[in-house]
């Protein structure tokens, strides 16, 4: 999957919130831990619960809100990570990356994980 695939439900173009380009999705918000990571083992389950249980564990892609620009070359990378939905390996993103801002989807696009420095939203299209 390619960043620019979620302008078919998503504002892209303003990188510090989940704008989503249809009304009817349904948005929740959720406060980021106190240990600085954005989700805690039982809001992670909380979240995901609404998805199903024949989409757990299903294939998820994270990509940075913006792309980073570098001063010595002069080129541009969005960093993104690719890995199934399920605690352990969430866990171990949100642990080692060095994104700051991200967007989580599956393929379909069904629904969006959004989360930044201050909280995570989850928009489940109808």
């Amino acid at each position: 999957m390619q960043f620019d695939e979620l302008k078919s439900v998503l504002d892209t173009d303003n990188e510090n919130e989940l704008i989503l380009l249809s009304p009817n999705w349904k948005v929740s918000q959720f406060p980021n831990t106190e240990s600085g990571h954005w989700l805690s083992k039982e809001q992670f389950h909380e979240v995901f619960s609404v998805i199903g249980k024949c989409q757990s564990d299903v294939n998820v892609f994270a990509f940075e809100t913006f792309e980073r620009v570098y001063k010595a070359t002069g080129s541009t990378k969005r960093l993104n990570s690719e890995f199934n939905l399920n605690w352990t390996s969430f866990n171990n993103f949100q642990r080692s990356t060095d994104i700051l801002c991200f967007y989580l989807v599956p393929q379909n696009l069904s629904w969006v994980f959004y989360g930044n420095r201050d909280y995570c939203l989850f928009a489940k299209g109808n």
